[in-house]
C-alpha cells in the first residue's frame, strides 16, 4: 500500500490534455511505469547471487539437470525482488529453459528479463543485447511481428558488428515488405487461464477463423482510443490509419483456440 499511495500522489501532480480525433475529445488511456529506487541500493545482484548463477551455467553446460534444478531453486530463494535480481533471475531461467523448456517458456523468461525496457536498465549491457538477440527469432517464429519490429529497433541502435547489422537489416526489410503488401498471414492462438489473449497488431485488417470454444468480445486499444467489440464470427475488422499502433485483446472461455489473420 505504501508504494501504491506514493504512485497515486505522484500521478496527482501530472497534467494531461484530452486525446482528440478530428478535433473532438475522445476517451483514451495511458500507461506509465513508476520506478521505486531505494537510496544507495546497489544496482546489481549480490555476490552470492552471482556465484549461484555461475554454478547454474556450469551445470547447464554439462547437461546436469539435477544440479541445475538445485541451483534454480537456490536462485529463486536468494533473489530479493529488486528489479536487478528479478531480471537476472529470469535471464538465468531462460538459459535453463533453452536446454529443458519450450520456446514459449523461453520467450516468457526473456520478456521478464528485458522488462519492456529499451535500454540496459537492469541487466548488464552485453547480457541485455544478447537477450534481445534471442528474443527476436522467438517472436518471429510466433509471428508476433509488431513486437519483433520493436526488438529490431532496440538492437539496431547498438554497437554491433557488420554481420549482425546485415542480419537485422534483412529482417527489417522482410517485415516492411510484409506490412506494406496486401497478403494475409495467420497465427494460431489459445486463450490461457487468464481468459484473454492479446497481441500487438501488425497490419490494418484482421479477423478470426477456426474457433474451437467461445470468443465473447474483442478489445482494440489504439493510440488515442479504445473500442470494445461484441464478437461475431465471419466479420473482418479494419483499423483506420489515423489510429496507428493498436493492441488487440481477445476475451473468451479458457482454452479456446483460434487462428488470427492479418492483412
Amino acid at each position: 500500500s505504501s508504494f501504491k499511495n506514493a504512485a497515486i500522489r505522484a500521478v496527482r501532480q501530472w497534467r494531461y490534455r484530452p486525446a482528440s480525433y478530428n478535433g473532438e475529445n475522445i476517451d483514451a488511456g495511458a500507461r506509465h511505469k513508476v520506478i521505486f529506487q531505494i537510496e544507495d541500493q546497489p544496482k546489481a545482484v549480490s555476490q552470492k547471487f552471482a556465484r549461484i548463477q555461475n554454478e547454474l551455467r556450469k551445470a547447464i553446460s554439462e547437461d546436469d539437470k539435477k544440479k541445475a534444478d538445485e541451483y534454480m531453486r537456490m536462485l529463486d530463494r536468494e533473489r530479493r525482488l529488486t528489479l536487478y535480481e528479478d531480471a537476472a533471475f529470469n535471464f538465468s531461467k531462460y538459459e535453463y529453459l533453452s536446454k529443458w523448456g519450450t520456446e514459449d517458456q523461453q520467450l516468457n523468461a526473456l520478456d521478464r528479463a528485458i522488462a519492456n525496457e529499451s535500454i540496459d536498465r537492469y541487466l548488464p549491457t552485453e547480457v541485455f543485447v544478447y537477450a534481445l538477440g534471442r528474443q527476436l527469432p522467438l517472436l518471429l517464429k510466433k509471428r508476433d511481428y509488431q513486437r519483433a519490429y520493436r526488438t529490431y529497433q532496440k538492437l539496431i541502435r547498438r554497437d554491433l558488428d557488420e554481420e549482425a547489422k546485415t542480419w537485422l537489416n534483412g529482417i527489417a526489410e522482410a517485415l516492411d515488405e510484409l506490412k506494406n503488401n496486401q497478403k494475409a498471414y495467420d497465427l494460431e492462438a489459445a486463450i490461457p487461464d487468464s481468459t484473454s489473449w492479446n497481441i500487438e497488431l501488425f497490419k490494418d485488417e484482421f479477423w478470426l477463423e477456426d474457433i474451437e470454444g467461445r470468443v465473447v468480445e474483442l478489445k482494440l486499444r489504439c493510440f488515442g482510443e479504445m473500442r470494445i467489440i461484441r464478437f461475431e464470427p465471419g466479420i473482418k475488422y479494419k483499423v483506420e490509419k489515423p489510429h496507428g499502433f493498436c493492441k488487440l485483446e481477445v476475451l473468451g472461455d479458457k482454452g479456446t483456440t483460434f487462428r488470427l489473420f492479418q492483412s
